[in-house]
């Protein structure tokens, strides 16, 4: 029997990680039957999915400039790549230390991300800078002039 699972990645200002959660819908169409859009928050999802047991992955650590706002992109990329890649050998022990011979499938990744950013790519997806920017109010270079001026 397969087990459905679903990838959690969180890439944040202080941290990136990445979860695994088992789906226990009737089959891997139920997914799209969920409306994440109208999902009261209050009301919880256990029902449907679950943690799974030892699959989760954290790197600290500080992603963006405080006094720029620029997001050091590289730094981002490669966490989410080893947070991936660490979960996804967690996720293989999991499932060669369980007795029900049940086979993970992943059937779902999702991503949440910094608030209100754009980062710029080329054709092939690569950042064409180093960094990025948090396109919020509070970091647009007339404010971060003025905070510099502020702190001296």
């Amino acid at each position: 029997m397969n087990k459905s699972i679903i990838l959690a990645i969180d890439a944040g200002s202080s941290s990136v990680r990445c979860i695994g959660y088992e789906y226990h819908g009737n089959n891997t169409e139920d997914t799209h039957n969920i409306d994440i859009d109208n999902i009261n928050y209050n009301q919880s999802l256990s029902p449907l999915i679950t943690a799974v047991d030892g699959v989760s992955h954290t790197i600290s650590m500080s992603a963006i400039n405080p006094n720029t706002g620029h997001i050091h992109t590289q730094q981002v990329l490669s966490a989410i790549d080893e947070c991936v890649d660490e979960a996804l050998c967690l996720l293989r022990s999991a499932q060669h230390n369980n007795t029900s011979n049940d086979r993970y499938q992943i059937i779902a990744v999702g991503f949440s991300t910094f608030v209100m950013n754009l980062i710029g790519v080329d054709i092939n997806g690569d950042p064409v800078s180093d960094v990025a920017t948090c396109s919020y109010a509070c970091n647009r270079d007339d404010v971060v002039r003025e905070c510099q001026a502020l702190r001296e």
